[in-house]
């Protein structure tokens, strides 16, 4: 078999996997790593712009962290995410000179779509009546957060290519993509996940772009069964335990009841003070735990025990996390993460790459938005899905000109 073949598998393969879980990713890595491992005895190509410019910012994401290793005496802690940034790197210039295709792409997120509604809401949902996926699947305890994430990415995804192949007035297609948004919306929803109220505004964005693009006589129609699902979807929605929890928490914000969100203000806080005391480098795990413990005997901030044990817990945003561990460098980490693939798919946007581009920038800002509320970022999970889908969409760009001739040469 040929590689290309493989790594065009686990293209439409790792949507998929994602939400199996971290395991199946990391399967899914190896055999990448195999592959370009495998790639090198022969390739004499040069290693594309591209692939040179993504692999240097995730070296970056390891080498700025090392400081913190340092602030930890030696504790490694901190590398734990960067250093799947890395082996990612070194992935991406080792399979650099293969091909992706986007339709490939897209067809992974359908295919994961289909598996995960119905491993999630029809069979942990429905048939085992397991409130927000609280159980097993496949032997591994669910990650709730994660199946939320990526629901939420694929929902976006899928709403983005309906509207693009909506552009191309390949209509079954758009349809099928918008359906499947919907479903992929559904998945994450009653994981009961807050984030995914966050994915809402720009749904209807991208829906109302959609309707604009079909004929005057159908849009009567579509806008008459948009309001009959928007009623149906807002009635399911409002008895969900994501309406629930939200309710609860916004008739509990900032008393002593610990809900999520009083607990991300907590930690918000935390995080923010953890940052003023050391901007540059941060805190690092172990003295900011020491520094938090004394924010909370002090009364200035309220956590439980469990908050307490270990400076390694999540300030639920990615920015004020990276601040807190980091200081300043840890913002330039995530800042180089997020801004660098935006900023090579709008640069390379022709009427050509228009939706490899528009993909790009539905991921990373699904990334960031996400953001808002988690720090996916520096996750052990969702760093390696992070870096895998960038490897996945820059290789689905095509070669430039003056990199053709270099390599022909």
């Amino acid at each position: 078999m040929k590689v290309n073949t493989i790594i065009r598998g686990c293209v439409i393969a790792f949507p998929s996997t994602a939400f199996i879980g971290h395991s199946a990713m990391v399967v899914i890595l190896a055999v990448l790593l195999f592959c370009g491992l495998w790639e090198l005895r022969n390739n004499k190509e040069l290693i594309p712009k591209n692939s040179k410019i993504i692999a240097f910012s995730f070296f970056a994401a390891f080498l700025l962290a090392i400081p913190n290793v340092i602030l930890d005496q030696g504790r490694l802690a901190a590398l734990d995410a960067p250093s799947r940034y890395l082996l990612c790197g070194i992935v991406l210039l080792l399979i650099s000179r293969q091909k992706v295709n986007i339709e490939d792409y897209i067809h992974g997120v359908m295919v994961a779509t289909v598996i995960g509604f119905i491993a999630y809401p029809l069979y942990l949902g429905y048939y085992l009546d397991l409130p927000r996926y609280r159980g097993e699947l496949l032997g591994e305890e669910v990650n709730i957060l994660s199946v939320a994430y990526f629901a939420f990415i694929n929902s976006l995804i899928l709403a983005y290519s309906s509207l693009y192949q909506a552009n191309k007035n390949n209509w079954p297609i758009a349809s099928l993509s918008f359906l499947l948004s919907i479903l992929s919306f559904i998945i994450g929803y009653m994981s009961g996940s807050k984030v995914m109220l966050l994915c809402l505004p720009v749904l209807l964005v991208l829906f109302i772009l959609l309707v604009g693009k079909l004929r005057k006589k159908y849009v009567l129609g579509i806008f008459s069964l948009a309001i009959v699902l928007a009623v149906a979807s807002v009635s399911s929605i409002m008895k969900s335990e994501l309406v629930e929890r939200a309710v609860q928490d916004i008739e509990h914000i900032d008393d002593s009841k610990m809900t999520s969100t009083n607990l991300r203000l907590n930690m918000l806080k935390s995080g923010w003070l953890s940052f003023i005391e050391s901007p540059i480098f941060g805190l690092g795990y172990d003295k900011r735990l020491e520094f938090q413990k004394s924010l909370n005997e002090q009364g200035e901030i309220k956590l439980s025990k469990k908050y307490l044990k270990d400076g390694k817990h999540s300030m639920h945003n990615e920015v004020v996390n990276a601040l807190a561990k980091k200081g300043l460098i840890g913002l330039v980490l995530v800042l180089t993460l997020y801004f660098t693939p935006l900023w090579l798919a709008l640069k390379q946007s022709t009427s050509k790459t228009a939706q490899n581009a528009g993909v790009v920038i539905m991921f990373v800002g699904s990334f960031i938005l996400i953001g808002f509320t988690e720090a996916p970022l520096m996750g052990i999970s969702t760093s390696v899905y992070y870096a895998i889908n960038i490897i996945f969409l820059i290789l689905s760009f095509p070669r430039n000109d003056t990199q053709k001739a270099e390599i022909s040469s």
